[in-house]
């Protein structure tokens, strides 16, 4: 006999909504991550008051497939935080403080597509797509990138949408999108 997973949240906290097995947060002024149910395929926690993402904080979320974090206070990423969501497909970052990235970040998000960085802190990128090999957009308008190198780009075989205006980039290596075969729109 088999029995299905549960496909209601089981576990919300105070201040949240959710429907089926999305959970909506937004505007609860947490300060952490709440504890949930661990069959949450949705998470929104937009315009909340995080700062800091510590490595761990997702462990039990695998199911995960969609996490917002815009509009909150994230100055700092820290290596692996998201590496067990391996089915999260959408992560919005945008209008944070995240000053700094490396590609250890992202580690574990072998199934992100879209990635959303716009209006952040970001002064420089190394090989981005290096542990998201499908992600296909990837929006980082309004940072402070200043350059664009040579393998910023270089893992990004599926990349499709590149967002990089309203930045500061004054130099962009002759071979920086050279990987990006499928990049329709830049």
């Amino acid at each position: 006999m088999i029995i299905d997973a549960p496909r209601v949240l089981v576990a919300v906290p105070e201040l949240c909504q959710c429907r089926d097995l999305e959970l909506d947060c937004d505007g609860a002024q947490f300060h952490h991550v709440p504890a949930v149910s661990v069959n949450v395929t949705m998470m929104s926690l937009q315009r909340n008051r995080l700062r800091i993402l510590n490595g761990d904080i997702f462990y039990k979320y695998q199911s995960l497939q969609k996490l917002y974090l815009s509009y909150n206070k994230i100055s700092i990423l820290m290596p692996g935080v998201f590496q067990d969501l391996h089915k999260l497909e959408w992560l919005i970052l945008e209008n944070n403080s995240i000053h700094e990235i490396s590609p250890m970040t992202f580690s574990g998000l072998r199934s992100l597509v879209l990635l959303v960085l716009l209006n952040n802190a970001l002064t420089k990128l190394d090989d981005i797509c290096l542990e998201m090999p499908r992600l296909n957009w990837l929006d980082m308008e309004g940072n402070q990138i200043e350059s664009v190198g040579n393998v910023t780009f270089w893992s990004c075989n599926m990349m499709t949408v590149l967002v990089l205006q309203s930045n500061r980039i004054s130099h962009i290596h002759e071979q920086a999108f050279s990987f990006l075969q499928k990049l329709g729109e830049l």
